[in-house]
């Protein structure tokens, strides 16, 4: 799932080891998805809690296959993924939230937007993530 336009949110790789092959397309794109362009203030510009604009602060919540879709040796490039996207953030009450959550027959949800407010906690939480298992998991079946 991604909002539009799907031209610039939407990736499609042939295996999990090709992900690293976009991750920086990956994580340029999130970051300006929320963040100020270099031509100015961004339209729409809306005050949050503890000072500051939405273009400072936002809410990520990572959606994982936790399921044999992708299998136990695919599942640490699937963590490593996840770290390299957080790494770039300013993770905090007030900047960048995550939340994450493993699916597969049985969805778990691992940590909240409230559940860390510092980098370290959630690179630590995400680094602890282990493989899960379960039912194939068809979220695009309709």
């Amino acid at each position: 799932m991604a909002s539009k336009p799907h031209d610039t949110h939407v990736f499609s790789v042939d295996s999990f080891l090709t992900l690293r092959d976009i991750i920086q397309d990956l994580v340029v794109g999130l970051c300006d998805a929320v963040t100020r362009s270099e031509g100015g203030p961004v339209a729409n510009e809306a005050p949050v809690s503890g000072g500051g604009t939405a273009q400072d602060s936002a809410d990520l919540v990572l959606l994982i296959d936790g399921s044999e879709n992708v299998g136990a040796a695919n599942f640490p490039f699937v963590r490593n993924l996840v770290l390299r996207i957080i790494e770039p953030l300013d993770v905090g009450r007030d900047t960048f939230r995550v939340a994450l959550a493993l699916y597969n027959g049985n969805p778990q949800i691992k940590f909240y937007l409230n559940s860390y407010d510092s980098k370290s906690s959630v690179l630590e939480a995400v680094k602890g993530l282990s493989y899960s298992g379960g039912d194939e998991s068809n979220l695009g079946r309709k």
